[in-house]
């Protein structure tokens, strides 16, 4: 992932880390805290507020790597290993 260049880019990278902020997890398998999630969000979200001129800034650099480095340590998404038990979760609807 490269850091975005314009507002657009900034909100298509907001929403894609929101999302894929429930596959960081801790060592012991546990969420991290949504406030640990958004502090850590926190320059990049400043970068999106409507009266600020979008720049790039060296805080959300430093974010954004350390999202990254997140998201490339162990544990990370894999495919099951099936002589492990595993929990699948599902999210089912009647309508959609």
């Amino acid at each position: 992932m490269k850091p975005p260049t314009s507002r657009k880019e900034l909100q298509s990278l907001i929403g894609h880390l929101v999302w894929i902020r429930q596959f960081l997890e801790t060592c012991l398998h546990e969420q991290i805290k949504s406030s640990m999630f958004s502090k850590l969000m926190a320059p990049i979200h400043e970068l999106n507020k409507a009266n600020k001129r979008f720049h790039w800034t060296e805080n959300a650099d430093r974010a954004f790597r350390k999202i990254k480095d997140r998201l490339s340590s162990p544990p990370v998404i894999s495919f099951p290993d099936f002589s492990m038990p595993f929990t699948l979760t599902t999210d089912a609807s009647d309508v959609a």
